[in-house]
């Protein structure tokens, strides 16, 4: 099915193509006007748009290909969205699935668009799950790794606009200068936890964890929920550990998680790896990480003395 869209698709490209090719050439007012506006380029999801858009500024107009609110790893890019592609200037690649039969498919068409690997030089994490490697994919939330995207950018923007290669360093700048300062902060904030574990449903946030010392521990197994034998040990690590937050993706169901969460008398806290300015997320995410750590100890604080302890 898949193979036949993409047909459709590809044809209805190679009409509009030849269309425009026997329409008359611009004039060179025209082409002047033309080479003045800001070029398009598509990344995958909402945090590589903030990465990009807060380096290119005014030059280009980014695009997300996956929508705010939408799970990324099988998303499937609408006949309209692989249109535009195709007259975009550049794709910016992140390692998410789809990514690959996507760009497979436009290289083997006459596409002109630039494909650009943002993870060049990253050190991507790999998981080993019942025998299986599994390649982390959410890189974007490391603070360190998250300087090589914006360096890969960087160099990338300079190489398709060199004109603009000055305004283009000045924002690089800007933006790892702030970057700078809220891994400071996070540090700051997450240094008393080092070695704790937190829990997720979807195992997004293992970059986030290994920056700051901590350990995740993810509900989801290889994409699916746990059987009742995982989910059993799951609850007694939970109940081991005094766990009493598990955060859950809005794009996620929260069934398993909640269930959980009801085993060890806890609760379900919503975590998005997804926002767009990622800068302002990693401050969300230090601090509910830090509150789910502060109920861990003020459970413990109970349990020892029987009196109550604010945990803020």
């Amino acid at each position: 099915m898949k193979n036949i869209l993409f047909s459709i698709i590809y044809s209805l490209m190679f009409f509009v193509i030849s269309s425009c090719s026997n329409s008359t050439k611009p004039d060179d007012q025209v082409k002047e006007h033309l080479s003045k506006r800001e070029v398009t380029v598509f990344v995958t999801i909402p945090p590589q748009k903030d990465i990009v858009q807060a380096i290119a500024g005014k030059y280009v107009h980014v695009e997300a290909m996956v929508p705010p609110g939408q799970e990324p790893h099988d998303y499937q890019p609408t006949p309209k969205q692989i249109l535009a592609l195709y007259s975009a200037k550049a794709y910016f690649e992140i390692g998410i699935p789809f990514e690959k039969m996507l760009v497979e498919k436009l290289k083997k068409t006459d596409v002109k668009t630039d494909f650009i690997n943002m993870c060049k030089n990253t050190k991507m994490l790999v998981n080993y799950v019942n025998g299986k490697t599994i390649t982390d994919p959410h890189i974007w939330l490391s603070p360190v790794q998250l300087k090589i995207l914006c360096n890969n950018t960087l160099n990338a923007l300079i190489k398709l606009m060199p004109q603009h290669a000055t305004y283009f360093r000045n924002n690089y700048s800007g933006y790892i200068k702030k970057l700078n300062k809220v891994n400071f902060e996070l540090k700051k904030i997450l240094k008393p936890f080092e070695g704790k574990t937190f829990f997720v449903f979807h195992p997004a946030f293992g970059y986030f964890a290994k920056d700051f010392g901590l350990k995740q521990e993810a509900v989801e197994i290889e994409g699916k929920e746990p059987s009742p034998k995982e989910l059993f040990n799951l609850i007694s690590k939970a109940k081991r550990l005094g766990v009493k937050v598990v955060f859950v993706e809005p794009q996620f169901s929260e069934k398993s998680t909640q269930a959980l969460a009801d085993a060890i008398h806890g609760s379900v806290i919503a975590i998005n790896p997804l926002s767009e300015n990622i800068l302002d997320n990693f401050q969300v995410i230090a601090q509910k990480i830090k509150s789910s750590f502060l109920m861990q100890n003020s459970e413990k604080f109970i349990s020892a003395t029987g009196k109550a302890k604010n945990p803020l």
